[in-house]
């Protein structure tokens, strides 16, 4: 039954509302059975027919109530991939290939040790997240005019160093776009963050749910934000931080995927909620062979 609600969307969700609420799963379940104008309808229909359903429809009635998302995204939740859109015929422009073995996606280079990563219950490196991050970004522009910036990971790392000059990056016009994200790697865990320049917002999707961390890197953010102002010889740019409901992974390897399915819920501007650790493992792959082929 682990095995089986770790993989299938669909149990997964029930058996965690079972688990967190089942008084509450129970009622729905109750009033959803007697909905039906004409009960005697189900008496022609298999229990094993009509169960299963009412299982399914009252966790998303659950869910929806809980968190305050909408039936849509939920639904989508139910997918084996959620939020996956069919390849486009155009292959990516930055795409390359070495004689050597590499792949390069813009200016990351990936070799079979990092896709390696994608394995199940590997710890995705930084080269992987980069590189579909880019995959997503150029995706979103091509179908949904959605302009993106995706800074490195270093960014941060310097950042949580105090270190908010060296990388000011004062000759990119952040207003222009309208995501920028960068994933940061603090003590062996990955998470999100996505500053909205337009609406001068900044978002923290953690896996690991950590208030203590989201303040830590908003503080830091603030701070890159005086470091540009100051190299542009202008006031810096507002920010508030707001509220980044995500699903909280359930393992010790998983974060690093939780920043690639986040980030393709935010820049399809949809809720990140919508991705959960049942969908980690296809996501994986779905990752791999979207980098391998070099198609959208």
């Amino acid at each position: 039954m682990v095995l089986e609600s770790g993989q299938s969307p669909t149990l997964s969700l029930y058996l965690k509302h079972q688990q967190q609420s089942s008084e509450d799963l129970g009622r729905c379940v109750q009033f959803l059975s007697r909905l039906s104008p004409q009960p005697s309808a189900f008496a022609t229909i298999s229990p094993y027919d009509v169960v299963p359903g009412l299982m399914v429809a009252s966790s998303v009635v659950l869910k929806c109530l809980n968190q305050k998302t909408d039936p849509d995204s939920v639904i989508d939740t139910l997918k084996t991939l959620p939020l996956t859109t069919p390849k486009l015929k155009r292959k990516m422009p930055l795409l390359s290939r070495s004689t050597r073995g590499r792949l390069g996606i813009g200016t990351t280079q990936l070799t079979k040790e990092d896709f390696k990563t994608l394995a199940p219950r590997e710890w995705v490196n930084g080269q992987v997240i980069h590189s579909f991050l880019a995959v997503l970004s150029w995706e979103q522009k091509q179908e949904n005019n959605h302009e993106s910036l995706i800074l490195p990971c270093l960014l941060a790392t310097k950042c949580s160093h105090n270190d908010y000059q060296t990388w000011t990056f004062h000759k990119v016009p952040f207003h222009i776009y309208e995501t920028v994200l960068l994933p940061v790697c603090h003590k062996d865990h990955w998470f999100l963050m996505v500053a909205k320049p337009k609406q001068q917002e900044l978002y923290n999707y953690d896996s690991l749910h950590s208030i203590e961390r989201s303040n830590m890197f908003a503080k830091h953010w603030r701070q890159f934000l005086i470091a540009r102002g100051q190299a542009y010889g202008m006031a810096p740019q507002e920010c508030t931080w707001m509220e980044s409901p995500c699903s909280r992974k359930d393992d010790g390897h998983s974060c690093g995927v939780f920043v690639m399915m986040n980030a393709a819920a935010v820049l399809a501007r949809r809720n990140p909620l919508v991705m959960m650790q049942c969908h980690v493992n296809n996501y994986r792959v779905f990752v791999r062979e979207r980098l391998i082929l070099g198609e959208l």
